[in-house]
């Protein structure tokens, strides 16, 4: 049996042997000398060959080639090469090449395979039949990136020519062409070893992937265990290698190469390392290098990277060096991140916890199934020459279940932390129930002595209670006869307070917000119209209630005396006026009543567009395009203490223009407690409010003003009377 597969190799090793050596000694008479560049095993120095007896040879570097390039301007540049994979380019090219050769009468009429591997489009003639035809040779269209195919041929003329039509990348200057022949076995196997491949990576991707999903929805419902999330990182990268050669045939006709791949591992074995560190808890891993490999990836895609050949590392121009930074960065990560993957692996073998140690273990048993197994068929061919097929394919499949089982045990592991978390709180779940009984029978006891302590109790509180039921008929009447008379006191303010209605008959643009604490107020408003002259007053007395009601009252029959009896219109005048006479009123230069008010007065000129202010501590705020200006009161009041009946106030005169809005109100609104604290709004919290409203009219600003107040007080009790006085021009 042995003897048999010996001889079969070794007439299958003839053959290609005399193929090679007739393609290179009918030659034309220039072609230079080469070595041939065998892709399968050749017989070992002990004299007998591998099974795998079936190697190729590159086209080039074996003939002289008549070339031709061809410019997009139409320029054509001829030349003569055994090494037209060498070529650079400036622009984009199309190149002609044809080489002559004889074939042999024993290697007529079989078939042979080609392999053909490219960035571009080829149109490749056997003695003017064309073999092979990829890609587009239309300017307007992009060419195509082939990593490997085959197709068969068979040379059935003694004298053959190879006519070949290349155009390299749109987006690439180099040759990026290589053309392989060997015997028809040889192809087959090659493709079926791609198909296998292809599929295991396939399997292998859609597995890790899946994974990734998996780990990804344990961190959306444990978001506490990062480590989930960088597994499932870990799961999606090493997809992504798994799958880039499928994905990018399918799906990209312009993919990125070899330096991605390599990055697309690299990445894995990174956020593989921040998993380990993760799982060792206290390990602190550094996101550096994850920034500057994902900065790396994103480079990759650049079409210097992204189309380069073997002949770009010839030339030491800018592309090139460009290109052979790239390996050398890639290299160092590629190096870097195993290590550090090492290094916390390593570090997992004295951990206590069960988990980091169960998964350090299995990680480790997986290095040696995925990556040691591997090697094992190398160093014995390399010792006795043979390969042995089935051997070979045991360690392979073993290194893909080691793959499998690493996602799966991880998931296992972390899953029966879960598990295990889940059944420690239901632990304390139960003992929180246990001990809530215990309480529950506790609580019982102590039930029935307050029931008894209780009916105690009930006894004496009904006896006390007939003594307070009395006593509440009493304050009752006591209090319907005072609320009577506060009801009716309100009536009698309601009266002497201007009616709004009339107000906004004069003023379109205007409203008042008049919320008192009690059912009577001490703020009050006043309002007069003489002369083409509007004056409005916004006034807060001492106290707030039934003493600030008569306060105010005062103040309003004063104020009538003074505007409309005795003509005054400037606002200063009038708070002098109005300052003497309260002191004359309630006569405090005899006695220590600190009974007064705060004030303040617009009197309008519309006629003019005119408008003139005086306040007693209460100031006016101004908006004109969106900036409010604040116009100080003096600092007295009208009255009390502080009383001084030939006291002068100041008189502010400002220019009125379309659209101005003015303000004057009391401090009921800014002191209100209130809020997400439960303190007060303050000054500047009204002011950012109020320039907030200025889109509204003054009808929606009031409804704005009332409803905010509402919201903001809440539960709390109003502290004061609350009058706000808005007039747009």
């Amino acid at each position: 049996m042995h003897y048999k597969r010996l001889k079969q190799n070794l007439s299958e090793f003839t053959k290609t042997v005399c193929l090679l050596f007739c393609l290179l000694v009918t030659v034309r008479l220039s072609a230079l000398p080469v070595k041939l560049n065998y892709i399968g095993d050749i017989p070992t120095k002990h004299g007998v060959p591998s099974i795998d007896t079936t190697p190729s040879v590159s086209i080039f570097h074996l003939f002289e080639w008549d070339v031709k390039i061809i410019n997009g301007k139409g320029d054509i540049r001829q030349l003569i090469t055994s090494k037209p994979d060498t070529l650079r380019f400036t622009t984009p090219v199309t190149l002609k090449m044809s080489t002559s050769f004889i074939v042999s009468k024993p290697l007529l009429n079989q078939i042979y395979a080609l392999k053909y591997k490219l960035s571009g489009s080829l149109e490749l003639k056997l003695n003017d039949e064309i073999i092979q035809r990829t890609g587009s040779f239309d300017s307007t269209e992009s060419s195509t990136l082939f990593p490997g195919a085959y197709t068969n041929f068979i040379l059935k003329d003694t004298n053959a020519t190879f006519d070949i039509t290349y155009i390299p990348h749109i987006k690439s200057y180099a040759f990026d062409l290589r053309l392989e022949i060997g015997q028809r076995e040889w192809g087959q196997e090659k493709v079926l070893s791609k198909m296998k491949d292809d599929n295991k990576s396939f399997a292998l991707g859609f597995y890790f992937f899946a994974f990734g999903i998996i780990f990804i929805i344990l961190f959306l419902y444990h978001k506490e265990k990062i480590e989930n999330f960088y597994f499932a990182l870990f799961c999606f990268s090493a997809s992504l290698a798994f799958l880039w050669d499928n994905l990018k045939l399918g799906l990209l006709d312009d993919a990125p190469g070899i330096v991605t791949v390599l990055l697309f591992s690299t990445l894995s074995f990174e956020f593989l390392a921040i998993f380990f560190a993760k799982v060792l808890r206290n390990k602190v891993k550094s996101k550096i290098t994850l920034v500057v490999i994902i900065a790396a990836t994103i480079t990759s895609f650049h079409p210097t990277i992204r189309y380069f050949s073997a002949s770009t590392f010839s030339l030491l121009d800018e592309a090139s060096i460009f290109i052979i930074m790239m390996f050398i960065l890639t290299g160092v990560l590629l190096v870097y991140t195993v290590i550090s993957c090492f290094y916390f692996l390593v570090r997992g073998f004295g951990q206590k916890q069960w988990e980091a140690k169960t998964i350090t273990y299995v990680c480790f048993a997986n290095l040696l199934v995925t990556i040691l197994l591997p090697g094992i068929p190398t160093i014995i061919n390399g010792a006795n020459g043979i390969s042995n097929p089935f051997f070979n394919n045991i360690l392979d499949n073993l290194s893909s279940i080691g793959l499998c089982i690493y996602p799966l045990s991880v998931a296992i592991v972390l899953g029966k932390r879960t598990g295990q978390n889940q059944k420690q709180l239901t632990r304390q779940i139960n003992s929180i129930e246990k001990l809530s009984r215990e309480n529950l029978e506790k609580e019982k006891e102590k039930k029935q002595i307050l029931e008894d302590q209780n009916n105690e109790l009930e006894r004496m509180v009904d006896e006390r209670t007939q003594e307070v039921i009395l006593q509440k008929l009493v304050i009752e009447v006591k209090n319907k006869a005072i609320t009577d008379n506060i009801n009716y006191a309100q009536r009698i303010q309601s009266a002497i307070l201007p009616d709004i209605k009339l107000i906004n008959r004069v003023l379109k643009q205007a409203f008042i917000l008049f919320t008192p604490k009690d059912i009577v107020s001490g703020d009050f408003y006043a309002f007069s119209e003489r002369n083409e002259r509007i004056t409005l007053v916004a006034g807060d007395c001492t106290g707030h209630g039934v003493s600030g009601a008569f306060m105010s009252m005062i103040a309003s029959s004063l104020l009538n005396q003074i505007i409309n009896e005795r003509a005054i219109e400037e606002p200063a005048l009038i708070l002098n006026q109005l300052n003497s006479l309260v002191i004359e009123t309630l006569r405090q230069s005899e006695n220590e009543s600190n009974d007064g008010m705060d004030v303040a007065i617009c009197s309008f000129d519309l006629k003019n567009n005119e408008l003139q202010y005086a306040g007693a501590n209460r100031p006016l705020w101004f908006v004109r395009d969106g900036q409010l200006d604040v116009y100080k009161p003096d600092k007295y009041p009208i009255g009390g203490l502080q009383m001084a009946r030939d006291r002068d106030f100041t008189n502010y005169t400002l220019a009125l223009q379309p659209g101005d809005t003015v303000y004057i109100f009391t401090d009921g609104y800014a002191d209100q407690f209130g809020g997400d604290n439960g303190k007060k709004m303050m000054t500047a919290k009204f002011k950012e409010m109020l320039l907030s409203i200025q889109h509204l009219d003054m009808p929606a600003q009031h409804a704005h003003l009332k409803k905010h107040f509402d919201n903001w007080k809440s539960h709390h009790e109003q502290v004061d009377d609350v009058l706000v006085i808005g007039v747009r021009v």
